[in-house]
């Protein structure tokens, strides 16, 4: 029920057509329990009318059940009331952390820069960090111990954020939107490092190239700000690469 999903799809039965045809073997629908109708009907006539169709869904069928047999009996069947005093014990996989973590890594992507990366905390000099996400500041103060840490919003004036600015050699500000993204031009007024660190989509960094550096991860979970704070200390190559194409009078504003 995502909106990419749906503009590209047009509707929610075709979304869920295209997503069964596409290898997925369960189709869940989040909400909105009136919609289920449109859907079902939809994909049984395809089951009755269309052969390809058919075979994809007896398909994922054959999967669907036989990962159940394997599970759910036998002697090493999964018990299906979990025993809740082993459940936080084998939520987190280190094998998993670390995939996830490697994929951070990989993705960072630099956008542009003047020379403000790698940037070493002994010579940034008094460092603001300014965004909305917590695992933003988290992840900063471990990079930065003696930042300083501001939670913008556009319901709030940018008085403070304008003071800290003043009082600052190194600004780090954290944009995931076009609101964040009018909060920072505020900034551009003062002769100060401005690193920006965009998480989501980088479309807002085509209009900030007089930043001294842009980075892109593609994420607010924690390994993503991880590979972010390393790649702006030097610690790990952004070698990632932008998930759509620029033109080549965008690709050379934005110095990559």
């Amino acid at each position: 029920m995502m909106n990419g999903a749906l503009v590209y799809a047009r509707n929610l039965p075709q979304a869920a057509r295209l997503a069964i045809m596409a290898g997925n073997d369960i189709i869940m629908i989040s909400s909105t329990p009136a919609l289920n109708d449109a859907v079902w009907t939809s994909l049984v006539a395809l089951m009755r009318n269309d052969p390809a169709f058919q075979e994809r869904v007896r398909d994922a069928c054959r999967r669907v059940l036989t990962m159940k047999l394997r599970y759910l009996r036998g002697d090493n069947m999964v018990p299906h009331i979990p025993d809740l005093n082993k459940v936080d014990a084998g939520i987190v996989d280190p094998a998993g952390t670390a995939f996830f973590l490697g994929l951070a890594a990989r993705s960072v992507t630099l956008i542009h820069d003047r020379g403000a990366i790698p940037l070493n905390p002994e010579t940034a000099g008094r460092v603001l960090l300014a965004g909305n996400f917590t695992d933003f500041f988290t992840m900063g103060r471990r990079a930065f111990p003696n930042a300083v840490s501001y939670w913008y919003s556009p319901a709030r004036p940018a008085t403070t954020l304008l003071s800290l600015a003043r009082n600052a050699d190194t600004i780090i500000f954290c944009l995931s939107d076009r609101a964040g993204s009018r909060i920072l031009q505020q900034l551009r007024q003062f002769n100060r490092r401005i690193i920006v660190l965009s998480v989501l989509s980088p479309v807002f960094l085509d209009e900030l190239s007089w930043v001294d550096s842009s980075l892109a991860i593609y994420s607010y979970a924690p390994e993503s700000f991880i590979a972010g704070f390393s790649a702006i200390l030097g610690r790990i190559p952004a070698r990632g690469t932008l998930p759509f194409q620029f033109d080549l009078g965008r690709q050379a504003s934005l110095g990559n």
